[in-house]
């Protein structure tokens, strides 16, 4: 038995009673401690630049602990395993992001601690130490998670403070719960939210919502780096605004700043994450039945212009952000099936495009799946041609 991980467990444990004595609810108090896997404790001081040359391929978990839709903590996936993560290694993949909704087991109302559920943050600790086990990096987060981000932007001063407060009281908790953990887990502040604050509208100008999306970011990273330990050199991933490439670059006006940190420029710590469904029409539309969102690209893609397009943007990614010595993550990519589970026209293509322009660029793209690519009951490709595309 690992000393480092009975330690972890035991420190969980007495996180368990204090949640309880703070009014968990009595249905959810579950399980005591987590049932972590056995992984390597010891902590590796490395920068942002020699952690984005170990992450590899990666995927996503998705559809598991962000289902804010569903009851079961897997969302109604296959139950996460330290077998299924051994499987996803196996099948060239360095990296797993693992998005969460933390709404689902935590307290929620306005004015309340926000307290996360002892029996939620040791099933996040359980998933966690498998991919860790797995010899896995991995990428924690907080998703979409129920749309509470519009608070940002509300018209309502109150409100906007509120939301802040819940922000911070959720990444303070996270932080010290890994506090201790090993540099393979990366925190990631956020997802698509923010700055976009899952909605349209709201009081807030664009400049103001780059403002409001730099001051989250900012107050994201020095959370983290005050609760001490390890986290005071972990590599954090800061959220682009919307994850938008052409929004976090704002060519002409550069609105969006990467947060100031303790570490310097030659000592970064710091990785810039974005997404890419482009042109989503093609990605991210799967019923052939109906017109397109956007443009007239739904059936199929791999033209020099898609190519070009696709080459275009990653650059504005290393010239804004690697260059100056913020690697890049493409946190989610993907190509949605037909609706009748048939690929469209080209779909390897897309996907391997990514990954090879990734690689020589020094990306790491993280495929989003929710079973569709990887088996992960079968511990298998569902298509033969993703086997090679994912070696290593």
């Amino acid at each position: 038995m690992n000393t480092h991980k009975t330690l972890a467990v035991l420190l969980t444990a007495v996180s368990s009673l204090m949640l309880f004595s703070c009014g968990e609810p009595a249905s959810l108090s579950g399980a005591a401690q987590a049932d972590l896997a056995d992984f390597d404790m010891t902590y590796t001081d490395k920068t942002a630049a020699t952690v984005i040359k170990e992450m590899g391929n990666g995927t996503n978990l998705g559809n598991t602990m962000e289902a804010v839709w569903s009851s079961d903590l897997d969302g109604g996936m296959p139950k996460t395993s330290l077998r299924m993560m051994q499987g996803l290694k196996k099948a060239g993949f360095d990296s797993v992001r693992i998005p969460v909704a933390w709404s689902k087991g935590m307290q929620t109302e306005s004015g309340s601690d926000y307290k996360i559920y002892t029996y939620f943050m040791n099933r996040v600790k359980e998933v966690v130490s498998y991919a860790l086990a797995a010899d896995l990096y991995v990428v924690l987060n907080v998703h979409w998670d129920n749309g509470w981000w519009k608070g940002f932007a509300d018209s309502d001063m109150a409100v906007r403070k509120e939301t802040m407060r819940r922000y911070e009281g959720l990444w303070t908790q996270i932080a010290q719960e890994f506090s201790d953990w090993p540099e393979k887990l990366i925190l990631e502040g956020a997802n698509e939210e923010l700055g976009e604050f899952s909605c349209k509208g709201g009081s807030l100008t664009d400049d103001e919502r780059y403002k409001v999306t730099n001051e989250i970011n900012q107050k994201f990273v020095d959370i983290v780096r005050s609760s001490g330990t390890n986290n005071t050199g972990r590599v954090l991933l800061i959220a682009g605004y919307n994850t938008d490439i052409t929004k976090t670059c704002d060519e002409g006006k550069a609105r969006f700043k990467m947060p100031s940190d303790i570490h310097s420029a030659d000592d970064a710590r710091l990785m810039i994450s974005v997404h890419y469904y482009t042109p989503w029409d093609y990605c991210g539309c799967n019923d052939p039945e109906s017109p397109p969102y956007y443009g007239h690209n739904f059936e199929t893609w791999g033209s020099e212009e898609d190519i070009a397009e696709m080459r275009r943007l990653f650059t504005m990614m290393k010239t804004n952000f690697s260059d100056k010595g913020y690697p890049v993550i493409i946190g989610e990519y993907e190509v949605i099936h037909w609706k009748n589970g048939s690929l469209k026209d080209r779909t390897m293509d897309f996907l391997g495009t990514v990954v090879s322009l990734s690689k020589e660029l020094g990306f790491c793209s993280m495929l989003w799946d929710c079973n569709s690519w990887y088996n992960r009951t079968g511990l298998r490709w569902n298509f033969d041609e993703l086997s090679a595309i994912y070696s290593r």
